[in-house]
């Protein structure tokens, strides 16, 4: 009885989408531990709290889970060397957007029930002004 193992399953440049693979992984690790060592830069200098802070790490994950989610499917329908490509142009896209972040930017906060505007350094006591109604 003869036991060898067949190559033809594997694809010939399983190894190369392989490490493709691990470096991904590798570069959405940076992009998480950049984005938790900046938060407490950005809670000073955009005045996020908290809660602020603690949604924006949260969106990041859960992005990052339907991201996995979305791309098994992807891959079945595109190939792996093409999602691989993306993956590495949304993560240079995310380093860019990321850096690109600069103080005095005005900043818009969404609640359920209105937008609201305010500078980068709000006054603790006044509230927010809201924006003018854009529907009529």
């Amino acid at each position: 009885m003869s036991t060898t193992a067949s190559n033809d399953a594997i694809a010939p440049n399983a190894k190369r989408l392989l490490w493709a693979g691990f470096l991904a992984i590798l570069a959405a690790g940076i992009g998480f531990g950049i984005r938790g060592g900046i938060l407490a830069n950005w809670a000073a200098d955009f005045g996020f709290t908290g809660a602020q802070l603690g949604a924006i790490g949260g969106a990041g994950f859960t992005g990052f889970c339907f991201g996995i989610i979305i791309g098994g499917v992807v891959v079945d329908k595109i190939g792996y060397g093409k999602l691989i490509i993306a993956a590495f142009l949304f993560h240079v896209l995310s380093a860019f957007i990321t850096f690109g972040a600069t103080t005095g930017q005005e900043q818009r906060r969404r609640t359920w029930f209105c937008i609201t505007e305010h500078s980068s350094s709000p006054s603790p006591t006044a509230p927010p002004k809201p924006l003018p109604n854009r529907l009529s």
